[in-house]
């Protein structure tokens, strides 16, 4: 674990990274954004604009194909904080 995951308090260590990610909204509706951290339970995400996310959503992973439920911790700009809410799921169709 790193000493900055250990000063802020962190139970899982952060994996710096940059992938391609999107917010699903609805079948219709996504954002994208860039993952820049990421950890077993949570991920910060970053927008190219300011973005309004709901309480709940999901992010699909492109680069992993898969999805997972999460909810927003924080927000702050162009950043957000997120927490994962339950086991991935494949990604079966395109978004």
């Amino acid at each position: 674990m790193s000493e900055e995951d250990r000063e802020k308090g962190r139970e899982h260590e952060r994996h710096r990274t940059l992938k391609a990610g999107r917010i699903i909204l609805s079948d219709q509706l996504v954002l994208d954004c860039l993952i820049r951290d990421m950890s077993e339970v949570g991920a910060r995400l970053k927008f190219g604009a300011f973005t309004q996310l709901p309480g709940t959503f999901e992010l699909l992973i492109e680069s992993e194909r898969r999805i997972l439920p999460a909810e927003v911790a924080w927000q702050n700009g162009l950043e957000a904080g997120i927490h994962f809410t339950g086991p991935a799921r494949p990604q079966k169709r395109a978004v």
